[in-house]
């Protein structure tokens, strides 16, 4: 029988077995030390590699030496394991949150196109609408009267003519025209000229045509004012006439075009508007 099945304990405590023990605890340093491994396998060694060392009982000193080097260096392996697992963790998140971001800022993204869009449809929409009602109602534009003195005739009759602001046809232009009564007036004649028929017309050409002319005249001279209550489909205006004796002895007519908030908008007899 060999000593060590005569003498089992001996050969537990014996040399032989502890420096194998420190051997495959060294090479698993190493070999850690190479490849970190994850976080608990070093603290697991540490443990197996105490226990191995209570039941050698009392090695050697410096056989105690190196197990309590061996014992430091799997707690420095699992320090670095654990910053490791740490550091990979904190990038996976950072990663994972970048990720996230950029998922939350395409749908920011698709949101804030989806509204512009949605406001330039709108826009398109409402600027077609502008543009057939424009069509349809003439817009801001605004008719209003020119007299124009006869090639040949009396020179104390003007025949008038109507014009059209806009670039667009004026479907409605109705025009309360009166002669403002003159103090040698009498009472008759004062009512007869306010009891006028309003001057109804459809249709009227758009600023580029210029003025075309109608079946309406008035009396020229400076005895003579006119006012013209005009209304086209969207609002009101009112024009003053009136004549003054030029320096060949004939009436020059005088026009002034207002707004209904008195804002002047046309000075001037001519055929077509102030710009």
């Amino acid at each position: 029988m060999s000593e060590r099945q005569k003498n089992p304990a001996g050969f537990w405590r014996g040399p032989l077995l502890g420096w194998i023990f420190l051997t495959a605890g060294f090479v698993f340093v190493v070999w850690w030390l190479l490849r970190t491994p994850p976080p608990n396998y070093s603290l697991i060694a540490m443990a197996v590699a105490a226990g191995l060392m209570a039941l050698r009982y009392e090695p050697p000193s410096k056989e105690r030496s190196c197990w309590a080097v061996l014992l430091i260096l799997f707690a420095v392996i699992e320090i670095k394991a654990i910053r490791k697992d740490t550091a990979e963790r904190d990038k996976r998140q950072a990663a994972e949150q970048a990720e996230l971001q950029k998922n939350f800022a395409a749908i920011g993204d698709g949101i804030k196109n989806s509204i512009q869009t949605g406001q330039s449809q709108f826009k398109t929409t409402m600027d077609r609408t502008d543009v057939l009602l424009n069509n349809i109602t003439g817009g801001d534009a605004y008719c209003y009267l020119v007299p124009i003195p006869p090639v040949m005739g009396a020179n104390d009759f003007e025949q008038l003519a109507v014009g059209n602001s806009g670039n667009v046809v004026l479907p409605t232009c109705t025009i309360r025209l009166v002669e403002l009564p003159s103090p040698t007036d009498t009472s008759e004649q004062a009512v007869q000229k306010f009891n006028q028929p309003p001057i109804s017309l459809q249709n009227v050409p758009p600023r580029r045509q210029g003025a075309r002319y109608i079946q309406y005249g008035i009396h020229a001279g400076p005895d003579h004012k006119y006012e013209a209550v005009i209304t086209p489909p969207t609002r009101s205006f009112v024009e003053l006439i009136s004549f003054k004796l030029n320096s060949a002895g004939t009436s020059t007519p005088v026009c002034e075009l207002r707004s209904p908030d008195a804002k002047l908008l046309k000075n001037g007899c001519d055929t077509l508007p102030q710009k």
